[in-house]
């Protein structure tokens, strides 16, 4: 029994040395492949950080133009508003003058309509005496024929 133990024992030590050396090649196999992937894989990671580092500069510089295009957007907005508000303003200015002179052209017409007719009753009253003075014209101008006619007359019953 105590040989059976021994050579027990003797297996379970060549097991281990067997297990310990199976597991150095594990690692060195590992080691290795990890070492080969590395190297496959360094220039790609490196390109993977290149081109990550150009995306941030991507990033940062379309954040920085995004920026101050709103920034340029708002001030245009606040332009707009300025120039809508002026043009109010003006629209006002114009129905006020609108308004002024539609109000000057009634008060010019209403003018205009009282100074025709006092002008037509002007005009009136002057045909009226200019009928009423050749009609005294026509008047004294037939008395001055009867006058006239009735000279010689009274000149010969003056003389005698």
């Amino acid at each position: 029994m105590t040989n059976q133990i021994e050579d027990l024992q003797k297996e379970a030590k060549q097991r281990r040395i067997e297990s310990n050396r199976a597991r150095r090649q594990f690692l060195l196999e590992l080691r290795q492949a990890q070492d080969a992937l590395d190297t496959d894989l360094s220039p790609k990671l490196l390109q993977l950080q290149l081109s990550a580092a150009r995306d941030k500069d991507l990033i940062r510089t379309l954040t920085e133009e995004t920026t101050a295009r709103r920034a340029e957007q708002e001030g245009l907005r606040e332009q707009l508003k300025r120039a809508q508000e002026e043009l109010k303003v003006r629209d006002e200015q114009i129905l006020a003058l609108q308004k002024a002179k539609d109000q000057t052209v009634t008060e010019v017409k209403d003018q205009l309509e009282v100074a025709t007719t006092r002008m037509r009753r002007l005009l009136g009253l002057a045909r009226e005496r200019d009928t009423q003075w050749k009609e005294a014209n026509r008047t004294l101008n037939e008395e001055l024929r009867q006058t006239q006619l009735q000279l010689p007359v009274a000149a010969r019953w003056l003389s005698g």
